[in-house]
């Protein structure tokens, strides 16, 4: 039973226990009035609670979507993958792109990942370094990761968080990366 059903019910059983109790022509014209504000608060209800329900699931919708738009994954070649990110991260992001990241390099079988951070703003440092340790996860799952577009603002935090980076080749943008992703696997 819903919140506007148990309302509807309470108001009924109210009015029906008024009408019972009122007998005087004048108290029930009262009552009348009473039960017809009340229908048109409870229809109001009903009307504001569908309208909440419809827009909480349009909101998921648009969180699914956007989930997706987000991170997206771009095959360039059968054995590598792109990973351009853009918008603000947090912790919370970084952790589902790095879920999602492993998921389709193992899934996809590819043997290298570039991520770009041409479009990525990090607020934080700790937020950065999350994001660096994906490389690390990248290697324990036998896949070569490449670092592109790395902006000025981000570079002094990942250098400072040179383990995760250790050995990851890194390039001014996704065209060079990619250039000599192939030019590694020319005979």
């Amino acid at each position: 039973m819903g919140a506007n059903d148990s309302l509807r019910t309470a108001f009924l059983s109210a009015l029906a226990e008024l009408e019972r109790t009122v007998t005087s022509e004048e108290h029930a014209a009262v009552i009348a009035r009473v039960r017809d504000a009340g229908y048109d608060v409870l229809d109001e209800h009903a009307t504001n609670e569908a309208l909440i329900e419809a827009r909480d699931e349009q909101i998921a919708a648009q969180v699914e979507l956007l989930s997706h738009v987000e991170l997206p994954l771009l095959q360039v070649r059968k054995s590598a993958l792109c990973v351009p990110l853009v918008g603000e991260f947090d912790s919370f992001r970084t952790a589902e792109i790095i879920h999602r990241l492993l998921a389709a390099a193992i899934a996809r079988r590819v043997t290298t990942v570039v991520i770009d951070l041409t479009g990525a703003l990090f607020r934080d440092i700790s937020t950065a370094v999350e994001l660096a340790r994906v490389f690390q996860a990248l290697r324990l799952i036998g896949v070569r990761g490449v670092l592109s577009g790395v902006p000025p603002g981000l570079a002094p935090w990942l250098a400072d968080a040179q383990e995760p980076l250790r050995g990851v080749p890194c390039f001014a943008d996704l065209a060079d990366a990619l250039a000599e992703d192939q030019r590694r696997k020319a005979p």
